[in-house]
């Protein structure tokens, strides 16, 4: 059985960075290349994604943890919540 991301969350807010290294693994494929899409360069899109994961660790105190816990129902929505939470980290107006 798969331990939740809601799991993992939850470690890190107490402390356990081992448990946001588990968090990158997961998520860090679908997060780049839903950058590298939006950005079309693959420098831009992985200095994205690594500035998403570092405000993510940064601010990961502030996750609210709801009865549903979190869910990502697809890569480009969890890369677009996590550029929007953590203000921008891909700026958009460059790219449109």
């Amino acid at each position: 059985m798969q331990i939740s991301d809601t799991i993992y969350v939850q470690r890190v807010q107490a402390g356990d960075d081992d448990a946001f290294s588990e968090l990158l693994r997961r998520h860090q494929r679908p997060i780049l290349n839903f950058a590298q899409r939006l950005l079309g360069h693959t420098a831009e899109a992985e200095d994205a994604a690594q500035e998403t994961f570092v405000r993510a660790y940064r601010h990961i105190a502030d996750f609210l943890i709801n009865q549903a816990g979190l869910t990502r129902k697809s890569a480009a929505t969890g890369a677009v919540t996590l550029i929007q939470w953590f203000g921008g980290a891909i700026n958009l107006d460059k790219h449109t």
